[in-house]
């Protein structure tokens, strides 16, 4: 059974109905461990709940991943999302040009995430109305 998910670093619930599993960064400063940590922590919880769309709003994400975290997100944590049968993950980025080119740089040019349909809004309706398109 899910239970939602509600620390100082983000918060992570499961919208059942609309089969999303929404994670929220929040304005936190946290290491490459913790990191670690509570990404695994998401990616488990899309194995538990088979969500099969992400949400994450990444607005106040202060992590910038080298390129060492991303191999290890594209080896560890992607492979999770495809065993969960991950269909479509929704970014909720800030409008910021160094924000924006580090999370495009991680999931648009990671060979394992062109199998999971990936796309950036700055609005948090038209990415919720992206990732409920795919059931249509």
């Amino acid at each position: 059974m899910f239970q939602k998910v509600d620390n100082p670093v983000c918060s992570i619930d499961f919208l059942k109905e609309q089969n999303i599993l929404k994670f929220v960064w929040k304005d936190h400063i946290i290491g490459y461990d913790e990191f670690k940590k509570v990404v695994m922590q998401f990616a488990d919880l899309a194995l538990d709940t088979n969500a099969k769309y992400l949400y994450i709003d990444a607005i106040h994400n202060k992590v910038v991943m080298t390129k060492e975290v991303q191999k290890w997100h594209d080896e560890v944590i992607v492979a999770k999302y495809k065993q969960a049968g991950v269909k479509a993950i929704g970014f909720l980025i800030p409008k910021n040009i160094f924000s924006e080119l580090t999370h495009k740089q991680t999931f648009e040019n990671e060979k394992a995430t062109q199998a999971i349909n990936t796309r950036f809004f700055s609005s948090d309706s038209e990415l919720t109305a992206w990732l409920l398109s795919h059931d249509k």
